[in-house]
Protein backbone atom coordinates (compact mmCIF):
# COMPACT_ATOMS: atom_id res chain seq x y z
CA UNK A 1 0.00 0.00 0.00
CA UNK A 2 2.96 2.11 0.69
CA UNK A 3 4.73 1.81 -2.88
CA UNK A 4 1.41 2.33 -4.36
CA UNK A 5 0.76 5.83 -2.54
CA UNK A 6 4.43 6.96 -2.96
CA UNK A 7 3.80 6.03 -6.92
CA UNK A 8 0.16 8.28 -6.27
CA UNK A 9 2.12 10.80 -4.88
CA UNK A 10 4.73 11.02 -7.40
CA UNK A 11 1.91 11.33 -10.73
CA UNK A 12 0.46 14.11 -8.64
CA UNK A 13 3.56 15.70 -8.03
CA UNK A 14 4.42 15.58 -11.81
CA UNK A 15 0.19 16.67 -12.83
CA UNK A 16 0.95 19.71 -10.06
CA UNK A 17 4.28 20.72 -11.92
CA UNK A 18 2.57 20.44 -15.37
CA UNK A 19 0.14 22.70 -14.48
CA UNK A 20 2.19 25.27 -12.89
CA UNK A 21 2.09 28.93 -15.01
CA UNK A 22 4.44 28.85 -17.90
CA UNK A 23 6.35 32.21 -15.91
CA UNK A 24 6.75 30.44 -12.65
CA UNK A 25 8.33 27.48 -14.52
CA UNK A 26 11.36 28.66 -16.32
CA UNK A 27 13.24 32.36 -16.01
CA UNK A 28 12.52 34.91 -18.14
CA UNK A 29 15.98 35.14 -19.39
CA UNK A 30 16.24 31.45 -19.81
CA UNK A 31 16.41 30.85 -23.55
CA UNK A 32 16.03 27.23 -24.76
CA UNK A 33 18.38 26.86 -28.21
CA UNK A 34 21.53 28.51 -26.87
CA UNK A 35 23.70 25.74 -29.19
CA UNK A 36 24.66 26.24 -33.02
CA UNK A 37 24.51 23.66 -35.23
CA UNK A 38 28.21 25.09 -36.16
CA UNK A 39 28.98 23.99 -31.99
CA UNK A 40 27.08 20.54 -32.99
CA UNK A 41 28.53 19.48 -35.93
CA UNK A 42 31.83 20.46 -34.88
CA UNK A 43 31.87 18.09 -31.72
CA UNK A 44 29.11 15.61 -32.80
CA UNK A 45 30.29 15.19 -36.12
CA UNK A 46 27.20 15.58 -39.17
CA UNK A 47 25.02 18.63 -39.56
CA UNK A 48 22.43 19.98 -37.92
CA UNK A 49 19.46 22.21 -38.59
CA UNK A 50 19.19 25.49 -36.42
CA UNK A 51 17.54 24.48 -32.82
CA UNK A 52 13.42 24.35 -32.71
CA UNK A 53 12.38 25.72 -29.20
CA UNK A 54 9.80 23.03 -27.78
CA UNK A 55 8.74 25.39 -25.18
CA UNK A 56 8.31 24.96 -21.44
CA UNK A 57 7.66 20.98 -20.30
CA UNK A 58 6.77 21.58 -16.95
CA UNK A 59 9.04 19.80 -14.55
CA UNK A 60 11.08 18.83 -17.50
CA UNK A 61 12.26 22.33 -18.32
CA UNK A 62 12.72 24.38 -21.66
CA UNK A 63 13.54 22.11 -24.20
CA UNK A 64 15.29 22.85 -27.69
CA UNK A 65 15.87 19.69 -30.67
CA UNK A 66 18.25 20.13 -33.23
CA UNK A 67 17.38 17.86 -35.92
CA UNK A 68 20.47 16.25 -37.68
CA UNK A 69 20.83 14.06 -40.88
CA UNK A 70 19.88 10.64 -39.14
CA UNK A 71 19.33 11.39 -34.80
CA UNK A 72 18.01 14.67 -33.28
CA UNK A 73 19.83 16.72 -30.16
CA UNK A 74 17.28 17.09 -27.13
CA UNK A 75 18.57 19.60 -24.60
CA UNK A 76 16.76 20.59 -21.82
CA UNK A 77 16.90 23.46 -18.96
CA UNK A 78 15.42 22.72 -15.48
CA UNK A 79 15.74 24.76 -12.25
CA UNK A 80 14.98 22.31 -9.68
CA UNK A 81 14.38 24.49 -6.57
CA UNK A 82 11.73 26.89 -8.58
CA UNK A 83 10.20 23.16 -7.42
CA UNK A 84 11.32 22.72 -3.71
CA UNK A 85 13.62 20.07 -5.37
CA UNK A 86 17.23 19.06 -5.00
CA UNK A 87 18.91 17.67 -8.29
CA UNK A 88 18.73 14.41 -7.30
CA UNK A 89 14.41 14.47 -6.06
CA UNK A 90 14.02 16.07 -9.88
CA UNK A 91 16.30 13.57 -11.76
CA UNK A 92 14.62 10.36 -9.81
CA UNK A 93 11.24 11.44 -10.55
CA UNK A 94 11.57 12.62 -14.21
CA UNK A 95 14.42 10.16 -15.79
CA UNK A 96 14.09 6.75 -14.36
CA UNK A 97 17.05 4.75 -14.30
CA UNK A 98 20.35 5.39 -13.00
CA UNK A 99 23.09 7.56 -13.21
CA UNK A 100 27.00 7.02 -13.34
CA UNK A 101 28.82 10.04 -12.26
CA UNK A 102 31.96 11.84 -14.26
CA UNK A 103 35.01 11.32 -11.63
CA UNK A 104 36.34 15.26 -10.91
CA UNK A 105 33.55 16.96 -13.25
CA UNK A 106 32.87 20.68 -12.11
CA UNK A 107 29.36 20.38 -12.85
CA UNK A 108 29.04 16.99 -11.57
CA UNK A 109 28.12 15.58 -14.66
CA UNK A 110 26.51 12.24 -15.05
CA UNK A 111 25.61 9.89 -17.65
CA UNK A 112 22.00 8.76 -17.82
CA UNK A 113 21.37 4.65 -18.18
CA UNK A 114 17.73 4.49 -18.87
CA UNK A 115 15.96 1.81 -16.48
CA UNK A 116 16.20 -1.82 -17.47
CA UNK A 117 13.92 -2.46 -20.65
CA UNK A 118 14.83 0.52 -22.26
CA UNK A 119 17.35 0.26 -24.95
CA UNK A 120 20.36 2.61 -24.20
CA UNK A 121 20.94 6.21 -25.89
CA UNK A 122 23.37 8.40 -25.46
CA UNK A 123 22.39 11.08 -22.49
CA UNK A 124 24.09 13.55 -19.92
CA UNK A 125 23.13 15.74 -17.53
CA UNK A 126 24.55 17.65 -15.16
CA UNK A 127 23.80 21.06 -13.11
CA UNK A 128 25.54 24.66 -13.25
CA UNK A 129 24.60 28.10 -11.67
CA UNK A 130 21.35 26.42 -10.64
CA UNK A 131 20.40 24.59 -13.69
CA UNK A 132 19.83 21.27 -14.63
CA UNK A 133 21.10 20.69 -18.00
CA UNK A 134 20.05 16.96 -19.72
CA UNK A 135 21.44 16.46 -23.51
CA UNK A 136 20.12 13.42 -25.29
CA UNK A 137 20.56 11.80 -28.69
CA UNK A 138 17.13 10.69 -30.06
CA UNK A 139 17.10 8.31 -32.96
CA UNK A 140 19.94 5.76 -34.35
CA UNK A 141 24.02 6.88 -33.87
CA UNK A 142 26.81 6.34 -36.11
CA UNK A 143 28.69 5.10 -33.25
CA UNK A 144 28.20 3.09 -29.72
CA UNK A 145 26.53 5.33 -26.61
CA UNK A 146 30.06 5.49 -25.21
CA UNK A 147 31.48 6.65 -27.71
CA UNK A 148 28.46 9.39 -28.60
CA UNK A 149 28.65 10.28 -24.51
CA UNK A 150 32.25 11.36 -24.45
CA UNK A 151 31.43 13.29 -27.89
CA UNK A 152 28.11 14.96 -25.34
CA UNK A 153 30.39 15.61 -22.91
CA UNK A 154 32.93 18.09 -25.23
CA UNK A 155 29.90 20.11 -26.41
CA UNK A 156 29.62 23.88 -24.74
CA UNK A 157 28.28 23.71 -20.56
CA UNK A 158 24.99 25.79 -20.34
CA UNK A 159 24.21 28.09 -19.04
Amino acid sequence: MRRLSCSLLATLLVSALHALPVAAQTPAAAKACVLTPEQLAKTLGGSFQAGKEEGDQGALGNACTYKGKDYTVWVIQTKPAQFGMTTQQLLKLTEPGQFKPLAGDPDGLQFHQPKEGVPPFPSIVYERKGVVVKVRIVGPTPEPVDAMNAKLVKLPRLP
